[in-house]
Parts: C-alpha cells; sequence; structure tokens
C-alpha cells in the first residue's frame, strides 16, 4: 500500500529514491573515471559534482589514490580504525582467499553489506575497483567463469545488478609467471 500523494511519507519516499539515484549515477560516473583515467590528477574529474565529492571522501580522504614521485596511483589505505580501511581489507583478504579457485563476488557483497559494515552496493563497487587497480598484476576479475582481460565500465553496470555473475581469482607472481611460460609452451607447440 502506497502512501497518498501529497503526504509527508510519500515526498520522505521520493527524496530518498531521488538520493539512490544520485548516489549511483556519481558513484557510476567516479567508477568510469577510475578505469579510463587512472594516473591523472582528480582522476580527470572536473568541477565539484556529486562524483567528485564521492572521490575526495572516499578515495583522496582514505589515501587511496595518492601522488607518487610516478604520477597518481591506487594505494594501500593507512592504517586506522575508519570503517573505509576495514572493508577495504576485507575486499582484499576477500581476493587473496581466491588463491585456489575463482571465488564469487556475491558472497564479497554479502559479507560487506550486512554488519559490521553495512556498506551501500556503490561504495562496494568503488572499493572492490580501487583493491582491483591496486592489486592489478595480482587479481583477476571472471565473468560467468570467462576471464575478463580489460575491465570496462560496462561490467560494473552489470556487477551490481548480478554479482553472482562475477568471480575474482588471486595469483602469486610466480604463479603467474608460469602460468605465462606454459601457455607460451602451449602456443608454439600447437603452432609446430
Amino acid at each position: 500500500m502506497s502512501a497518498p500523494p501529497g503526504s509527508a511519507a510519500r515526498r520522505e519516499w521520493a527524496f530518498k529514491r531521488t538520493r539512490r539515484r544520485c548516489a549511483a549515477a556519481a558513484g557510476n560516473k567516479l567508477i568510469e573515471a577510475m578505469l579510463e583515467n587512472a594516473g591523472q590528477p582528480k582522476l580527470g574529474l572536473i568541477g565539484n559534482g556529486p562524483e567528485y565529492s564521492m572521490f575526495e571522501s572516499l578515495l583522496i580522504n582514505t589515501a587511496l589514490y595518492v601522488e607518487s614521485e610516478d604520477g597518481w596511483i591506487f594505494s594501500s589505505p593507512q592504517n586506522t580504525d575508519e570503517g573505509i580501511y576495514h572493508a577495504w581489507k576485507a575486499i582484499e583478504g576477500f581476493c587473496r582467499s581466491a588463491k585456489d579457485a575463482p571465488k564469487n563476488v556475491s558472497l564479497l557483497y554479502d559479507e560487506l553489506e550486512a554488519p559490521p559494515y553495512g556498506a551501500k552496493k556503490v561504495i562496494i563497487l568503488v572499493l572492490l575497483l580501487s583493491v582491483l587497480l591496486y592489486h592489478n598484476e595480482y587479481v583477476s576479475v571472471y565473468i560467468d567463469e570467462t576471464f575478463i582481460p580489460v575491465l570496462g565500465p560496462e561490467h560494473f553496470e552489470l556487477l551490481v545488478k548480478k554479482p553472482e555473475r562475477f568471480a575474482v581469482k588471486y595469483f602469486e607472481i610466480m604463479e603467474v609467471k608460469v602460468e605465462v611460460l606454459t601457455q607460451v609452451y602451449q602456443i608454439f607447440c600447437d603452432n609446430q
């Protein structure tokens, strides 16, 4: 049963729905900037819109995106008692625990949406992407059990709606070298 059109409850519901849509749109713009403009100051964001506010509060104020000698890079957060630090570490731990087999991302959502984190999906996505960009040489992403060589905004749009289709896998660097050499060997053997 819905509230009468002019009631305070109806206005409150409409306000919350609009606010959620704005947060989702800002999150999408931030994710796109993270994917396409990593290394640039402010991730190439112009102005002070909601996506910039989200960028500043989630990535700059927490030191997840910092300036280094080589330019702007994604970093691990400082060890503080802030919720972002603990959520980022939970995501990192989730990815690192997927050494033997890919691990479904919906399990990560379940963990981070529940107490003690209580994170919203857009926050989870931004933090997950920051972990993936920080560990880009060690963590791979799969959709429907197929490796995604280059992550794009379209993957994250789908990740919001269908996280159960995505999985992550963590590779130790030696494991990666062995796997690459094995694949190169197989290519050469198949071509002879």
